[in-house]
């Protein structure tokens, strides 16, 4: 056990070794980690009329401006991921810097574009990268000026991905430059031939002959009616909702099977509809929770790619679209990912939907084990179609540079911005990306006994653990494995998760068959663990309504809930349930699932037009109106291994992948 607790003390310090690559990029409002409690019983809502969406104006909305640069960092690149830089034609004759003695109202920096005697025809220019911004709502561009001699004259340009240009402007047309600041305003009319779908550059080109001189920039942005950005992308998606939320009375009317098929069908929009129709690529998340703003996750993961193709998957064995389309929609997507940038043919783990640059330069183990687990579905259903292409990028997905063969785990990944692996492993089996591990077996780039180098649970030097886990050693392919677990309420023998959601336990089932394969080992403690969340929520808690996992929450963010009585660290929070975490549990307990879902529909706005939202506070009532393309992915596809007798199980366990990793696993028994 030395060996053991040595290589375990290398993710004591992991925040949620479950959850921490699904979520990491959040930083666009989804990881702001807000949550509030309102203690109080569970109410019983209101019901209320469908509700249009309506976004009224505000003039006042920082909503209305999407900002290039406000120059306060001091540094390149801007605020939307450009460069600034010159493109001289005249040796020296042009430096940009930044300013902090000239910053507009004195706060952060200006940017100072200093320049000797310009001469004529040799035009230099200074370019500001707006990184393929897609600005198509903009009323106009906008930007603060002065100038030190207050004669200064510059032609401004904007140019497009296709690097058309406009016609040049001339500044002394459009304002007086002074000493002073200034707010210049150009309406969109000035700015003809270029799409702002796409945008280029910003170039102010000095090609007036003058002397010596200062020009000062601040506060760079397009404007544009209220919620200028989310305008600009929305007419990008294939469609988007038109009512937040839709009156589920006639939902409870239905029978089980009839209510199941609808909350599909309508789950299935999602992935029909928040897709970029130029790219093929689903968003990661629409954020409906406000009156006033809506926004939209335009980025994706490999998590998200893997899950879209089994939803696309998922709908054609439920009869919402045909084959054709079916094929024609993973074509595309398939054409898409290969023209992604990659690190040694890996994937990065986060894109832009919009202009598919990376988003975070990290490969990230598991979340390229669900782009692989997709991809094997997809060839073992469209073998004739998509075969080749399936076994190409199977193929390039080389698990072996995130192995570390010292302790024999995945490393969480590979950062190429500090060229080094990860500082921590996947330490522990009850999690999802035991996925990722079942593979890389499979594929042969890590050795079977991997499997058995994973800890079932923390050595009893712990002493920060919920509880001291109880077990035996057993061998296993030369390897002491502790199989150890948790009790709980003095009954229940349970090998724990890191945080006791129902997320790291049952998320792998949608593709692996642990009642069938492995019914003594995972296929049982599935069945523990989804009995331990019930009696915790309905029995010890006396809440209506159980299904505890990492999701968005109500008041805005992301927030980890779980059983911590049944996790290592153990989430502590308990107050949210998300509808996926109960679904995930659908094939093994069917009636309760069912039951659960109805009382929250009777309970909780909780439905719109891409149905059942991400989360409820329990003791509040509030929602969180927001999708999220992984939980909504996990809805749909197990909802279509019930109705399907397990088709998207039988499909991976088809895939020659997975019968040689399953070997491997069914020699287990944990109690």
């Amino acid at each position: 056990m030395t060996e053991v607790r040595n290589q375990m003390s290398d993710v004591k310090n992991q925040i949620s070794d479950s959850v921490f690559l699904f979520r990491i990029f959040f930083c666009f409002s989804v990881f702001c980690f807000l949550f509030s409690v309102i203690s109080g019983c569970a109410p019983v809502k209101e019901r209320v009329k469908e509700e249009e969406v309506s976004i009224p104006p505000s003039v006042e909305n920082p909503g209305a401006l999407k900002y290039v640069d406000n120059f306060d960092k001091g540094c390149s690149p801007n605020m939307i991921g450009g460069e600034i830089f010159v493109k001289s034609y005249a040796d020296n004759s042009i430096q940009i810097s930044y300013d902090k003695e000239e910053a507009l109202r004195n706060k952060g920096y200006s940017l100072k574009i200093r320049y000797d005697e310009i001469l004529a025809n040799k035009n230099p220019e200074v370019v500001i990268d707006l990184n393929k911004l897609d600005i198509s709502a903009a009323e106009g561009l906008c930007f603060w000026i002065k100038g030190k001699n207050g004669v200064e004259k510059f032609d401004i340009i904007l140019t497009d991905w296709k690097n058309q240009r406009t016609d040049a402007l001339n500044s002394s047309d459009l304002f007086n430059i002074s000493k002073e600041w200034q707010k210049v305003k150009i309406p969109v009319e000035k700015f003809k031939n270029v799409d702002f779908n796409y945008m280029g550059e910003l170039i102010l080109r000095f090609n007036y002959p003058q002397d010596e001189s200062s020009i000062y920039l601040d506060d760079v942005y397009f404007y544009g009616p209220p919620y200028v950005f989310f305008y600009s992308l929305k007419d990008n998606l294939r469609s988007f909702p038109e009512k937040k939320i839709v009156d589920s009375e006639n939902l409870l009317e239905l029978s089980d099977k009839k209510l199941l098929k609808r909350i599909a069908r309508d789950t299935w929009r999602y992935f029909d509809e928040a897709v970029d129709k130029r790219h093929d690529m689903v968003c990661d998340y629409i954020d409906m929770n406000s009156d006033r703003i809506y926004r939209i996750g335009d980025f994706t993961s490999t998590t998200n790619l893997g899950l879209y193709f089994m939803c696309i998957v998922s709908a054609w064995d439920m009869g919402f679209i045909n084959k054709e389309e079916a094929i024609e929609r993973i074509d595309k997507t398939f054409e898409v990912i290969f023209k992604l940038p990659r690190w040694k043919n890996q994937w990065y783990n986060f894109y832009s939907t919009t202009n598919l640059q990376v988003t975070r330069p990290y490969v990230s183990s598991v979340d390229n084990g669900w782009l692989a687990a997709g991809v094997m579905v997809v060839r073992q259903t469209f073998p004739e179609e998509f075969n080749k292409i399936a076994d190409k990028l199977l193929e390039e997905i080389d698990f072996s540079l995130l192995y570390d063969e010292v302790n024999g785990q995945l490393y969480l990944g590979y950062d190429a911005d500090r060229k080094k692996l990860s500082d921590y492993h996947y330490g522990f089996i009850v999690t999802e990306p035991r996925v990722t591990s079942f593979i890389a077996i499979g594929k042969e780039d890590v050795p079977e006994y991997h499997w058995f180098r994973i800890y079932r649970v923390a050595p009893e030097s712990w002493k920060w653990q919920t509880q001291m886990p109880k077990g035996i050693m057993k061998r296993y392919m030369g390897i002491d494995v502790f199989e150890g677990y948790y009790i709980y309420d003095d009954i229940i023998k349970v090998v724990p998760s890191w945080g006791g959601s129902l997320f790291e336990v049952l998320m792998p089932t949608i593709v692996i068959d642990e009642e069938k394969y492995v019914p003594e080992s995972f296929g049982l403690n599935n069945v523990n663990t989804v009995k331990i969340h019930m009696d915790y929520m309905l029995n010890k808690r006396k809440y209506p309504v159980w299904g505890l996992s990492p999701c968005s929450v109500p008041n805005g963010g992301y927030e980890e809930f779980g059983v911590a009585d049944i996790g290592i660290k153990g989430y502590k929070n308990f107050r949210v349930v998300t509808p996926h975490a109960s679904i995930l549990a659908l094939p093994l307990m069917p009636e309760k699932v069912i039951d659960n879902i109805r009382t929250m529909l009777k309970l909780y706005d909780i439905y719109g037009e891409y149905g059942l939202y991400d989360s409820v506070n329990i003791d509040s009532g509030d929602v969180s109106y927001r999708y999220l393309c992984l939980d909504q992915g996990m809805i749909l596809i197990q909802i279509n291994n019930y109705f399907n007798d397990g088709i998207m199980q039988k499909r991976f366990h088809k895939d020659p992948i997975a019968k040689k990793a399953v070997e491997t696993i069914k020699m287990e028994k944990f109690f």
